[in-house]
């Protein structure tokens, strides 16, 4: 693949476009760059792109929730599951101050 520089405006094209897409930040990494764009060809980062947009990924958080829903199903089926029940508190506090901090950054 040939490597052009690509300029600001089309990098950030390229990432509100993959956004709506689905993709997550780090998806979004790598695919530009598949495309030849390094990080020291733009100033901002992925996630100071989209926030102007009101496209705002958080991949942490929903990891966060998909691990809490497998747990919760997990309790139900295994009651005497202990370790499990810790482990969820755990994830729910971990969530709990996930979306505190990014309830300054994202009001």
């Amino acid at each position: 693949m040939a490597e052009t520089k690509l300029s600001e405006k089309e990098i950030e094209a390229k990432v509100i476009e993959l956004a709506k897409s689905g993709m997550t930040n780090e998806k979004i990494g790598l695919e530009l760059k598949k495309l030849g764009a390094k990080p020291s060809d733009y100033k901002k980062r992925i996630a100071q792109i989209l926030k102007p947009e009101g496209i705002a990924a958080f991949p942490d958080r929903n990891n966060i929730r998909a691990n809490l829903e497998r747990l919760k199903k997990h309790i139900q089926v295994h009651k005497q599951d202990k370790t499990s029940g810790r482990s969820l508190a755990i994830k729910v506090s971990k969530l709990r101050k996930l979306e505190k901090a990014t309830a300054q950054f994202y009001p």
